[in-house]
């Protein structure tokens, strides 16, 4: 006989073990509108919880699919239980017990998170390349700023690892999946539920009474006596870890500050009431200071936000400093025709163009010393040279 899972959908929710199939709406067909993120994490880290406890208690599902998943008027549902399977849809093909359906779990995963419900890796060469391909596509919009988001990406693609002992364990998804949800936005998945009851029912039908002691034929044989009328709280929400990921290795990821939970630089500030100006300060963003240079006797210059020192402590070595580092003059190498320096002309004098009769007034005035060319001119030329005034054009 076969049973299921719910989940309370808030946190620390309690799970209840029923007798017969999960009746609520399809996960499957709430995907056709994408869900929030925060949403799809929250459902996700249910259904980890739930495999969490059946895993506990020696039970695997064998074979989970985003078919199996519902949503209930208050809790998540996972079916499926207790059901023999000959075929599973992970790479081993037959169940291997819990790491079998953390690879169904994490198809699952990336099916929601997509909204494809269709989504299902070959199991062939291009198994990896579809699953991190699928991995980026996803709209991770609202979470691209955290520092963390590739490593979490980078777990979330260890689920679906073709080697069963290389994956993680159900407790480690759920732990990791709702360390992520306080940095989500949006409504809960609670909430979400409650917006959206005029479009669904989920109304689920009584608990049923199990009287019966039973032993069904499922991927491994339990005792239907050791979860009659049962309800217990998730390991995820006791602070329960496997050995892998334990609770201080998940925290150092989400560690790290970032925007959204940091707190404001302004609160490190002195208050009014705290600042005394005669106390020494402690600045924690202080600037590096610089070692003494003694090879040039160059005073430590130490805080910059102390006295700057006075230059005329600094002793004669300073002005040998200066003349060290001034840079030598430019040299130019003569024309080799004239053995003159071609960058340098001294100007003309009257002693040089006694011939031109052109007088010292003509030499400084500026219409003639503007244009080197005309001072070599002949007088008579220079005055030619000079725009006619009052002549028609």
């Amino acid at each position: 006989m076969s049973f299921h899972y719910a989940r309370e959908a808030f946190e620390g929710g309690r799970i209840h073990k029923r007798q017969g199939s999960a009746k609520g709406i399809p996960i499957a067909n709430i995907l056709t509108n994408p869900l929030p993120i925060g949403v799809t994490l929250e459902i996700l880290t249910y259904v980890a919880d739930a495999l969490t406890d059946s895993h506990n208690n020696n039970i695997s599902h064998g074979n989970l699919s985003i078919n199996d998943i519902f949503l209930g008027e208050n809790s998540v549902l996972i079916d499926g239980f207790g059901i023999t399977r000959d075929e599973t849809r992970a790479p081993e093909g037959a169940s291997h017990g819990p790491s079998t359906d953390v690879y169904c779990l994490g198809i699952a995963l990336l099916a929601i998170l997509s909204g494809d419900a269709s989504f299902f890796p070959p199991n062939d060469e291009d198994h990896d390349s579809t699953i991190v391909q699928q991995m980026i596509s996803l709209d991770w919009q609202e979470l691209q700023d955290q520092p963390w988001l590739e490593q979490i990406q980078e777990f979330l693609i260890s689920t679906l690892y073709t080697n069963p002992e290389s994956r993680p364990e159900a407790l480690d998804i759920a732990n990791i999946l709702s360390g992520i949800l306080p940095f989500t936005n949006g409504i809960s998945l609670l909430d979400f539920i409650q917006s959206h009851q005029h479009l669904y029912d989920f109304n689920e039908p009584e608990e049923e009474e199990l009287d019966e002691v039973e032993t069904l034929d499922g991927p491994m044989s339990f005792d239907m006596n050791q979860f009659d009328n049962l309800s217990t709280i998730p390991d995820s929400a006791q602070g329960a870890a496997t050995g892998l990921w334990s609770r201080d290795k998940i925290a150092q990821i989400f560690q790290e500050e970032t925007p959204e939970q940091s707190d404001s630089w302004s609160d490190n500030l002195p208050t009014e009431e705290s600042w005394n100006p005669s106390a020494p300060q402690h600045n924690d963003f202080a600037p590096p200071t610089f070692e003494t240079d003694e090879e040039f006797g160059i005073p430590e210059p130490g805080n910059i936000f102390q006295t700057p020192p006075n230059p005329n402590e600094f002793n004669d070595s300073s002005s040998e400093i200066n003349q060290q580092f001034q840079p030598p003059p430019p040299t130019f190498e003569p024309d080799p025709t004239t053995n003159e320096n071609p960058y340098f002309k001294e100007p003309p004098t009257v002693a040089d163009t006694p011939e031109f009769g052109i007088t010292d007034n003509q030499i400084t005035d500026p219409k003639i010393s503007a244009n080197p060319g005309i001072q070599n001119q002949p007088q008579n030329q220079i005055r030619q040279s000079q725009p006619q005034q009052n002549q028609p054009p």
